[in-house]
């Protein structure tokens, strides 16, 4: 392989916003609540982003990551029965609110510790109220007659995705330009595996490129990131000194662990090693990460191109990774007017090597692609992350293993593989 290019899916090759709103509104459809479709897809809107991560701290499913989650349609068909449906939703949205602070943490705070935060907010008496108003709504909404609403409003909503979903004019040109130039094509998606991968064959992208790896599926890291939430819920509030070290301990391996789950170094470099194996293994070396391969040296790596809508999403992680690549970033969407040139020049981040304003501009510039993909150093573009060992590791694994038994014993010996195909 001699050169690779890491293509984002949503927003970039397609757009995202307008299909989710317009096979929301087919499953709103036939629900009756055409009148109040304002407020409802509002609410929606929100339960996506930025409820769908704060959701998930209360163990509602997070429907930022499956947008089209049962529990969508069951709380679609719930409110219809309700007498003003938007009054609901409004008053939903509002009980909410007060927990989203504790996401926009400060940086010094890891992953686990802005969610627990979240999940404590969510725990007081007026976000607990909107949560188990919400919660009733969608049990509800799962029953009789207003189940098999749901049902249908579903089934309304994929077949919308499925007939419906384009890519944007010039995606397919560029794709397929990335190919006959020599690259290896790989989309690189955030979230749940099964939805992006629906996305994927929904749109035909599966077709054009070499493969479609979704970060939800990184060394089974979401799998892991569950279970390690679980066991935390599990110990008891305001428990003794043995379970607040057990706590801590949680924190410690969900933050190492986190990474892997979301577009990041750790993840880049980890799909990288992956594609450096034998092209019929990638999946599983990819999801398993149990094989210890580690990063290529520099000097044994492909030429890399990264193209995605979001610098500090798709671009500036995959650059701390390798170091000097190409980047592509493609201002399209509710993300082309962040990260200006302006705002880059002021923070000192490097600016990506080319900005384009639609796919059928980045079409044009392939040919080009190749002999810009930076060999060797280039100032101000060395890598800047490296592996490391994990903090305070054997003892947060030692901890963990003996306060759950069996269970513990399962988990800790997962993570522990994963520490050694990292190290």
């Amino acid at each position: 392989m001699d050169y690779l290019a890491l293509v984002d899916l949503d927003l970039t090759l397609y757009d995202y916003d307008g299909l989710r709103r317009r096979a929301m509104r087919a499953a709103l459809g036939g629900t009756g609540l055409g009148p109040h479709r304002t407020a409802v897809e509002e609410l929606f809107d929100r339960l996506l982003v930025p409820y769908g991560d704060l959701l998930a701290c209360a163990g509602l499913p997070n429907y930022r990551r499956r947008w089209n989650d049962p529990g969508v349609f069951r709380l679609c068909a719930a409110l219809a029965r309700e007498p003003d449906p938007t009054a609901v939703s409004e008053a939903l949205m509002r009980a909410l609110s007060p927990a989203l602070a504790s996401l926009k943490a400060p940086p010094t705070q890891g992953p686990f510790e802005r969610l627990w935060q979240a999940r404590g907010v969510l725990l007081r008496e007026r976000s607990s109220n909107g949560v188990q108003r919400l919660r009733r709504l969608t049990t509800r909404g799962g029953r009789g007659p207003a189940g098999a609403e749901a049902g249908r409003a579903r089934r309304a909503f994929d077949r919308e995705v499925r007939t419906r979903a384009r890519l944007y004019p010039g995606a397919r040109a560029f794709l397929q330009a990335l190919r006959r130039e020599g690259f290896v094509v790989a989309v690189v998606s955030e979230g749940d595996e099964r939805v992006q991968m629906g996305k994927a064959r929904a749109l035909g992208v599966h077709r054009l490129v070499d493969g479609v790896f979704v970060t939800g599926s990184c060394c089974g890291a979401e799998g892991v990131l569950r279970r390690l939430w679980r066991l935390a819920v599990s110990l008891p509030e305001g428990g003794d000194a043995r379970a607040g070290s057990t706590l801590r301990s949680l924190a410690t391996l969900y933050d190492r662990v986190h990474p892997l789950s979301v577009k990041s170094p750790e993840m880049y470099a980890r799909l990288l090693a992956a594609l450096m194996g034998p092209r019929r293994g990638w999946s599983s070396a990819f999801s398993r990460c149990a094989d210890g391969r580690a990063l290529p040296a520099a000097d044994r790596r492909p030429g890399v191109a990264v193209i995605g809508d979001r610098y500090d999403k798709d671009l500036y992680p995959a650059m701390l990774a390798f170091g000097p690549i190409y980047t592509m970033r493609v201002a399209t969407g509710k993300y082309g007017h962040t990260w200006s040139a302006t705002a880059l020049s002021k923070s000192r981040h490097p600016h990506p090597t080319a900005v384009v304003s639609d796919m059928r501009e980045a079409a044009r510039r392939v040919r080009s692609m190749r002999r810009e993909i930076p060999r060797g150093p280039a100032p101000g573009m060395a890598p800047r992350w490296r592996h490391r060992a994990w903090p305070g590791q054997g003892r947060a694994l030692a901890v963990v293993r003996d306060a759950f038994g069996v269970s513990g014993r399962r988990l800790t010996d997962r993570l522990r593989s994963l520490q050694e195909s990292q190290a």
